[in-house]
């Protein structure tokens, strides 16, 4: 576990996030046959989560992404949106993908090859990048993990605030009342 135990992460969540994984890129084995060579947790730089690497035809998952998935407890990313998940369930989500991301390497890799020229890594971790998420490569793989979500019913959770028009009204209502209010200025 390493620095996890450090961050206050139990082996029993640890473990839950683990199998979660597994079943991420178990459902991809099955629906599409592939599987990678293998899926290390590894330190990583700051802000990077978890990659595909197709020279090795492994997953690589940051052991501080990790941490901070579990420790968040509840999280939205671009391919799981407008929906907050648990640390299991983003779990399930990133196998998704990254045994996508091996599927779509071994099934075409002229084409992955060629879509590559264009494409540029999600490095920041700070929030959306829309180069990224609307890359040929990431979109495909978006539609595969929101086709997950429908299958392991994550699609029934909760609508991130960001998301949710009727949270967006109430804050609007909220800021729109705050700037109406008169101001008091401070008296001596």
């Amino acid at each position: 576990m390493g620095n996890l135990k450090d961050q206050g992460i139990s082996t029993y969540d640890f473990g839950k996030f683990c199998s979660a994984f597994a079943t991420g890129a178990d459902y991809v084995f099955r629906r599409f046959g592939t599987c990678p060579a293998g899926i290390a947790i590894v330190d990583m730089p700051e802000g990077l989560s978890t990659y595909y690497n197709a020279e090795s035809r492994s997953i690589f998952i940051s052991r501080q992404f990790i941490g901070r998935l579990i420790s968040h407890y509840v999280s939205v990313q671009g391919k799981t949106d407008p929906h907050v998940l648990f640390a299991e369930h983003q779990a399930i989500a990133y196998g998704v993908e990254e045994a996508y991301h091996h599927y779509q390497w071994t099934s075409n890799p002229a084409l992955t090859a060629e879509q590559f020229k264009t494409y540029r890594p999600y490095l920041t971790g700070k929030g959306p990048d829309e180069n990224h998420d609307n890359h040929p490569f990431e979109a495909e793989a978006k539609a595969v993990v929101q086709e997950a979500m429908q299958h392991f019913r994550l699609n029934r959770m909760p609508i991130a605030p960001k998301y949710d028009p009727q949270w967006q009204a109430r804050l609007t209502q909220e800021r729109s009342s705050i700037s109406a209010a008169p101001q008091q200025t401070a008296s001596r």
